[in-house]
C-alpha cells in the first residue's frame, strides 16, 4: 500500500500503521506522521521516524536508493536535485526533475515505477525559495514544504487552493479495498432536470437525493462516498455530451455506445448502478448496449443483464472485443448511436518526425509522450470513416486536449481525408470530470493538478454531398 501511495514528506510505514489502526476504529494518533522525521543517508529524498522502519522499508526502497546515489556521486553533490546547482524558481526546478528523472531511468535501464516517478516528481523543498533544508511540511496535506514560517505565510494563499486537493490526493483510504457504490449511495431518486446547469457533485446529490460529506478525508466512509461519485464520470460524461446532439427519444428504444481505448471501465464504471442513471434520464429507452473496444481489454467477453427499473425493463449488453477499432470495423457492421474514447491520449503518436517527437516531449504531457506502439492512428482514421456518428473523446490536461484535437485533424490531412469534420462542442473543463485529483508527474507547461475525463471534445464527419 505504502507504495501505491507515497510521499517524501512523512514517514510511508508510519503511514500504513496509521491507516490500519483507524481502518479497525482506533482515534488518529495525536502525534503527527511528520515528527521527528530523518532522511535517508542514501538518497536524501525518503523520510523515515526510526531506523526500524527503514529496515522495513528497504526491501522495496533499495533500487531506487542505490540508483539516486549513484548520480549524487557521478555528479559529486549532496542533494539529487543540485545537478545543476540550486533552483531559485519553478524553471530550474522543473529542470533539475527533469534531469534526475532521466538520469534515473538510465542508470536503472527501465522505465520509473509508481513511486520513483512520485518521489522525483515532487521532490520536498521550499515553495517560496526552493531550499532543500530545514523543512516543515503541511500538517493536513503532506504536500507542500517550507522552510521557514515567514515562507509558508507568504505562500498561504496560494496553497489555501491546493491544499484541499492534496488532502484527498494523498489521503491513505483511497488505496482501500472499494465498497460497492450502492450501499454507499442508496437508490436513484431523481431525474436531473437541466445536466448543463451543474456538475457531477450537485447531479449525484440530486438524483439520490444524498448530501455529499463535506470532508472526504475525515474517514473511510467519507472517502468512499466521494469516490463512488467519481466513478459516475464516464456516464455522466456521456449524458453531458448527449445534451449537444440530436437524440432520438421518441422511436428509438436501443441505445449503443462504443467505447475505444477500453481496458477495466465495464467492471468499474459502468456497473447497473451507473446505467440506471442512463434510463433515468432517457426513460424511453429499454436496452443499452455497451461495447468496449481494445486491445487491452479486460472483463468478460460477452455478458446481458435485465433487471425492472422505472416501471419497465431494462436491459444491459456488455461486450468486450479485444482488438483495436480499425480490425473490429473490418468484421462489424453494427452502427452505434455515439462513439466514446476516454482520457484518449490520440497526442501521444501525432509527432511525425523525431525533431517533433522531442519537441512534444519537452511540453511535459502525462505519459509516455512517444509510446514504442502506434495503436491510435488506424483507429482515428476509423473514427474519421464512422460518417454521421457523433464522436466525444476526453482529455487528462489542458495541453493534451489541445494536442489530441490536432491529432485528429493530421491523421486526417496525412491521409486525404476531406470529409467535413464538424466541431460539435469543445468544454475546457469537464463539469462531469471525477472529482478525484492527479498529480501530474510532467507537469511542464500544463496542470500541476488534473482529473480523470478533465476535458471534453466532440465531433462528426459528415458524408460529401
Amino acid at each position: 500500500m505504502g507504495y501505491d501511495m507515497c510521499s517524501n514528506r512523512c514517514c510511508n510505514v508510519c503511514l500504513l500503521i496509521e491507516l490500519d489502526k483507524q481502518v479497525r476504529g482506533a482515534l488518529p494518533s495525536k502525534k503527527p506522521l511528520t515528527t521527528r522525521l530523518q532522511k535517508c543517508s542514501g538518497c536524501q529524498l525518503v523520510l523515515y521516524c526510526s531506523q526500524q522502519h527503514q529496515r522495513l522499508d528497504w526491501p522495496l526502497h533499495r533500487d531506487f536508493c542505490r540508483g539516486i546515489r549513484k548520480i549524487m556521486n557521478t555528479y559529486k553533490i549532496k542533494h539529487p536535485f543540485l545537478i545543476s546547482g540550486q533552483p531559485h524558481n519553478i524553471f530550474t526546478m522543473e529542470r533539475a526533475i527533469l534531469q534526475v528523472k532521466y538520469l534515473l531511468k538510465t542508470t536503472l535501464k527501465r522505465q520509473l515505477e509508481f513511486h520513483e516517478e512520485e518521489l522525483t516528481s515532487f521532490p520536498a523543498h521550499c515553495e517560496v525559495c526552493y531550499s532543500f533544508e530545514g523543512l516543515r511540511s503541511c500538517t493536513r496535506c503532506f504536500g507542500t514544504s517550507y522552510c521557514s514560517s515567514q515562507h509558508a505565510a507568504e505562500d498561504l494563499e496560494r496553497h489555501k487552493k491546493r491544499c484541499s486537493q492534496l488532502q484527498i490526493y494523498y489521503c491513505p483510504y483511497k488505496v482501500q479495498p472499494r465498497i460497492y457504490p450502492d450501499n454507499l449511495l442508496g437508490e436513484l431518486r431523481k431525474r436531473v432536470p437541466d445536466l448543463l446547469k451543474t456538475d457531477i457533485t450537485g447531479a449525484i446529490e440530486y438524483i439520490f437525493s444524498k448530501k455529499l460529506p463535506a470532508k472526504p478525508t475525515a474517514s473511510m466512509e467519507n472517502y468512499q462516498t466521494f469516490a463512488a461519485v467519481g466513478d459516475f464520470s464516464c456516464i455522466g460524461t456521456i449524458l453531458f455530451a448527449l445534451q449537444f446532439i440530436d437524440v432520438d427519444t421518441a422511436n428509438a428504444k436501443k441505445f449503443v455506445i462504443f467505447i475505444l481505448g477500453a481496458t477495466v471501465e465495464q467492471d468499474y464504471w459502468f456497473l447497473q448502478i451507473h446505467t440506471k442513471w442512463f434510463f433515468l434520464q432517457y426513460p424511453n429507452f429499454t436496452r443499452l448496449e455497451l461495447f468496449f473496444i481494445g486491445p487491452d481489454v479486460l472483463g468478460a467477453a460477452k455478458r446481458e443483464c435485465t433487471f425492472n427499473y422505472k416501471g419497465a425493463d431494462r436491459t444491459v449488453l456488455y461486450v468486450s472485443h479485444r482488438t483495436l477499432f480499425q480490425d473490429f470495423a473490418k468484421t462489424n457492421s453494427i452502427k452505434p448511436s455515439i462513439i466514446c474514447i476516454f482520457n484518449c491520449g490520440f497526442s501521444e503518436h501525432a509527432p511525425e518526425t523525431i525533431a517533433e517527437q522531442k519537441e512534444q516531449t519537452l511540453l511535459g504531457v502525462p505519459g509516455d509522450s512517444c509510446a514504442s506502439k502506434d495503436t491510435w492512428s488506424g483507429g482515428i482514421l476509423q473514427l474519421l470513416k464512422s460518417c454521421n456518428t457523433p464522436i466525444i473523446f476526453t482529455s487528462l490536461t489542458r495541453v493534451e486536449a489541445d494536442l489530441d484535437f490536432c491529432a485528429v485533424k493530421r491523421v486526417a490531412v496525412r491521409n486525404g481525408i476531406e470529409l467535413p469534420i464538424e466541431r460539435i462542442f469543445d468544454v475546457k473543463v469537464n463539469p462531469y470530470r471525477d472529482i478525484r485529483p492527479l498529480r501530474n508527474w510532467q507537469r511542464e507547461n500544463d496542470d500541476d493538478i488534473f482529473y480523470r475525463n478533465g476535458y471534453v471534445q466532440g465531433f462528426i464527419t459528415h458524408l460529401m454531398e
